[in-house]
C-alpha cells in the first residue's frame, strides 16, 4: 500500500515498514540506529502518535503506531526525512535513502495486533541474527520487559492496553515463544520463508472446513469461493494478489467479497 491509498484502521493502529533504496543495508552499524531511535523520540515530541512496538534492521526497520493517518504520515516524513540527510551527509550522496514511501496495514482484530506485535519483536530471530530480542536496544521488546527505564519510546498508553493480556514479564515472554501461523507484511525477501508453511496450515484449514483437499480443487470450487476468500484474508493474512494466485480469482472479485 502506498501513500496515496492507505486502508483505514478502526482502532486507528498500523503496521508500518520501510527498508533502504536499492536493499541497501542504512542502518549498517550502532550509531545509525541510534541515530533513527533519536529521530523517532525528536518526532514524538512534535506530533499527536504513540508508538506500541518497533524493530530496526540492517536494511529496513518496522513501527506499530497508533494516531490518525494524516497525522502519522506527518510524523514518517519527519523521521525519514531527518534520518535521509544526515546519511546522505555522512556518506556524500544524493538521492533517496528510504527506497519508496512507507508501506502500512492497518490493524483491525486484537488477533492480528497481538500477532504483529510479537512478529516485529521476532524479525531479527526470524531473519536468523544472532542477538536477544529480549535485550537489543533496537527492539522494543526490553523497553516492555523494563518499563522503569528512562527515555522510553513506548508510550503509557501501550503498556496499559497490553496489562489487559500480560500480567507479569514471565506471561509477555512466553507470548513470544510462540510461532505464528499467519503471514504478516514484510520485506519481500524476507515473507519467502513465511509462505510456503502458512499456505500448509491454510489448504489443511480449507480441507478440514470444506472438504477440499488441494489448491486445485479450491480453484475450481465456485460453491465455497467466498468462504474461502474471507477465510485466508481474515484468518490467514493474505494479500489480495495471494488471495488470486491460490483461488484463480480476480481482482475484482476478491474486493467484491471483502466490500460487502
Amino acid at each position: 500500500m502506498n501513500g496515496g491509498k492507505r486502508i483505514e484502521s478502526q482502532f486507528q493502529i498500523y503496521h508500518i515498514f520501510n527498508r533502504g533504496i536499492d536493499q541497501r543495508s542504512i542502518f549498517e552499524d550502532s550509531q545509525n540506529k541510534y541515530f533513527f531511535l533519536k529521530c523517532i523520540r525528536k518526532s514524538l515530541s512534535i506530533y499527536a502518535v504513540d508508538i506500541y512496538a518497533y524493530c530496526l534492521m540492517d536494511n529496513h526497520f518496522h513501527l506499530l503506531i497508533h494516531g490518525e493517518l494524516s497525522e502519522i504520515a506527518h510524523f514518517m516524513r519527519h523521521i525519514e526525512g531527518r534520518f535521509g540527510a544526515a546519511y546522505n551527509s555522512h556518506h556524500q550522496r544524493l538521492g533517496r535513502v528510504f527506497q519508496s514511501a512507507y508501506k502500512s496495514r492497518a490493524v483491525n482484530s486484537k488477533r492480528y495486533l497481538l500477532g504483529v506485535l510479537r512478529y516485529i519483536h521476532k524479525n531479527p530471530e526470524n531473519a536468523g541474527m544472532n542477538i536477544s530480542i529480549y535485550s537489543s536496544p533496537f527492539v522494543s521488546l526490553h523497553e516492555y520487559l523494563n518499563p522503569q527505564s528512562k527515555n522510553l519510546i513506548i508510550s503509557k498508553n501501550a503498556f496499559e492496553l497490553f496489562s489487559k493480556d500480560f500480567t507479569s514479564p514471565e506471561e509477555f515472554i512466553k507470548f513470544h515463544k510462540f510461532q505464528d501461523v499467519i503471514l504478516y507484511d514484510d520485506i519481500e525477501e524476507d515473507c519467502c520463508s513465511q509462505i510456503s508453511a502458512v499456505e500448509q496450515i491454510a489448504l489443511s484449514s480449507i480441507q478440514k472446513q470444506f472438504s477440499i483437499n488441494s489448491w486445485d480443487e479450491a480453484k475450481m470450487n465456485v460453491l465455497f469461493r467466498k468462504p474461502m476468500i474471507l477465510l485466508l484474508f481474515h484468518e490467514f493474512n493474505f494479500t489480495q494478489s495471494h488471495i488470486s494466485r491460490l483461488l484463480g480469482v480476480s481482482f475484482y472479485q476478491i474486493r467484491q467479497v471483502l466490500h460487502e
